[in-house]
C-alpha cells in the first residue's frame, strides 16, 4: 500500500491508500492528522455541490477507511472546519438510495443515539434531503456520487461482515477452550489408569471397564 508523508522538518504525518487521484490525496492530506496508524483510506467522495443546502464552494466530503467513516464540513468557505467520525462496530446494516444524479447512504446505527454524532450528522446534511422518514437510530450520508456510494456501501458492508466473524470467532473461543481442557484432562485420566495397570494395581479387565466409562462421562 502507498504511503504518503509530508513534512520532513516537523515529525512526518503519513497516510495509506491505493488512491492515485490528486484531488482526493489533497483532502486526504488535510485529515491526516485524525488517522491511526496504519489505518487506510479507500474511498473520498464530495457531496453534490447542486443539492438544496449544499455549498457550491465547500461540500461536505466523506472518507471510508477500514475502520470508519469520516466526514468534513468545511463551512464558511473552509475557515472553520467540522468533523464527525463513524466507527463501523457501530453500524448493524447499510443500503443504497439510488438517485437520478446522485445517491444516498443510509446505514443503522444504534450506537450513534448516545454517542452525541447523530445530531452533529444531522446538522452536517441540513438540507440534502428529508430525512423524516428514517429511525431513530438511521444514519444518512446524502447526495453522492453513484459510483463513489456505491464504493463506500460495499466497503461498510465488507467491514460489518469482518467484525461478526471477529465476534462469532471470539464466542466460540471458550467453546474451544472447554473441548480442548476436555480432551486433555481424558488424556492424563486414561495417563493415570495406564500407570495403574502397570502397577498391577489394576487388571487388564479393570483397566478396560474404567477406561470405558470415563470415556463415556465426557461425551
Amino acid at each position: 500500500m502507498p504511503q504518503f508523508g509530508f513534512g520532513r522538518k516537523e515529525q512526518p504525518q503519513s497516510f495509506t491508500t491505493d488512491i492515485t487521484n490528486k484531488e482526493d490525496l489533497q483532502e486526504i492530506k488535510k485529515i491526516r492528522h485524525m488517522l491511526n496508524p496504519n489505518e487506510e483510506v479507500f474511498v473520498v467522495a464530495r457531496q453534490s455541490r447542486l443539492k438544496p443546502g449544499g455549498s457550491a464552494f465547500t461540500p461536505n466530503v466523506i472518507f471510508g477507511t477500514d475502520r470508519r467513516i469520516i466526514i468534513k464540513d468545511p463551512s464558511m468557505l473552509g475557515l472553520r472546519t467540522n468533523v464527525v467520525d463513524i466507527p463501523y462496530d457501530m453500524i448493524s446494516s447499510v443500503r443504497l438510495d439510488k438517485g437520478i444524479f446522485s445517491s444516498n447512504v443510509i446505514f443503522k446505527a444504534p450506537g450513534l443515539i448516545n454517542s452525541g454524532r447523530r445530531g452533529t450528522l444531522y446538522k452536517m446534511t441540513e438540507g440534502y434531503g428529508d430525512k423524516s422518514g428514517l429511525a431513530e437510530e438511521d444514519g444518512m450520508i446524502p447526495a453522492i456520487p453513484k459510483k463513489k456510494a456505491e464504493e463506500l456501501v460495499e466497503i461498510i458492508r465488507n467491514s460489518i461482515d469482518k467484525d461478526r466473524e471477529v465476534y462469532r470467532h471470539r464466542q466460540q473461543q471458550p467453546q474451544l477452550q472447554l473441548q480442548q481442557q476436555s480432551s486433555m484432562s481424558i488424556a492424563d485420566e486414561l495417563m493415570k489408569l495406564a500407570n495403574l495397570k502397570e502397577k498391577g494395581i489394576i487388571s487388564e479387565d479393570e483397566f478396560q471397564q474404567m477406561k470405558q466409562d470415563l470415556i463415556k462421562k465426557r461425551i
